[in-house]
């Protein structure tokens, strides 16, 4: 599934951030399992620049995720669409 990041990342930042908000994704302490250093570092370290877009900096293992998160965040969509239809 292709991402367009110019028109998607906002709408996979936000889905992101609710899963983990909601308990749905879990990240390893990475002290203790170190494969997840670099992505939690690279998470603490996002930011926006002045315009309000995700600053383009070192951000490979965030984007990694958020492109991992575009088949949930769609199945997400269709079952909310079967449960309004209902």
């Amino acid at each position: 599934m292709p991402v367009t990041f110019s028109t998607e990342k906002g709408e996979l930042i936000n889905h992101v951030r609710w899963r983990l908000e909601q308990g749905l994704i879990k990240i390893p302490n990475p002290e203790v399992e170190t494969t997840f250093l670099t992505l939690v570092q690279q998470m603490k370290a996002y930011h926006y620049d002045p315009s309000g877009k995700p600053a383009k900096v070192n951000d490979d293992c965030v984007d990694s995720m958020l492109c991992g998160m575009v088949a949930f965040k769609q199945t997400l969509i269709e079952l909310v669409g079967v449960r309004r239809r209902q």
